[in-house]
Parts: structure tokens; C-alpha cells; sequence
């Protein structure tokens, strides 16, 4: 008999998704959390399921305070701190799908946008 699951659980949904005009979330693109009063995070994505998939079992695991990986348990990003922070305080958090720039353009069109409105990329936050 398996032991039940228990500790912190994630609603579902645990955020709003917006697909932007024009956007695609089937084709490789650049996406966008939006946590509500705390800051914005650009990101890339080749299969967007995949990528929701991992965002949800990080912060899952960091509000029930499990390690990142065996090899590496303070691994986790700042978006992933601040994501679990705002499912701790119940922030309003929006994933957006924005566009879908042409695949020798996404890294550069990616920069472009944590320019200009990414104050959540970059650096770790200490657990």
C-alpha cells in the first residue's frame, strides 16, 4: 500500500494563462509570469506542457520544502522562490504566452524582453 501524499498541494488552476494575439503555445516561443505587486519573468519554451510541467513540480517541491535535486538541493531559480511566495500569500500569478519568434531569433528577441521588463531574471534566491 503506498503511503498517502500529504503536506502543501497546488490548486488547480494555480494561475491564469493568457495566450497573446498571434501566439502559439504548440510552436517554440517566449513566455511570461507575472506575479502581481512583485515582478515579471521572461522565458523560452520548446514544448510549453513540458515547461508548465516543470515550473509545477519546483514549486510544489519548494512549498513542501523538498530538495531541487539529490545532486544539486538548493537548485532552485528565483522565479521558482518567488512563485512559491506568491502561492504562500495568495498574489495573483499569470503565465503568458507572448510570441513565437523565429527560432534563429528567440534567444536574442528573449534578451530584448528581460530588458525590458524581466526584474525577476537572473540570480538565485539563498533557501
Amino acid at each position: 500500500m503506498k503511503k498517502p501524499l500529504c503536506g502543501v498541494i497546488l490548486s488547480d488552476p494555480w494561475y491564469a494563462l493568457t495566450i497573446a494575439d498571434g501566439a502559439n503555445c504548440d510552436i517554440p516561443g517566449l513566455y511570461e509570469w507575472q506575479i502581481v505587486g512583485v515582478g515579471s519573468y521572461i522565458g523560452k519554451y520548446t514544448n510549453f506542457p513540458q515547461r508548465a510541467k516543470l515550473y509545477y513540480r519546483n514549486v510544489l517541491n519548494l512549498l513542501n520544502a523538498k530538495p531541487h535535486r539529490k545532486s544539486k538541493p538548493s537548485g532552485y531559480r528565483r522565479i521558482h522562490h518567488e512563485l512559491a511566495d506568491a502561492v504562500r500569500t495568495g498574489k495573483t500569478i499569470n503565465l503568458i504566452i507572448l510570441e513565437n519568434p523565429p527560432l534563429g531569433d528567440i534567444y536574442r528577441r528573449e534578451r530584448e524582453l528581460i530588458h525590458k521588463r524581466g526584474t525577476l531574471n537572473g540570480g538565485r534566491t539563498p533557501t
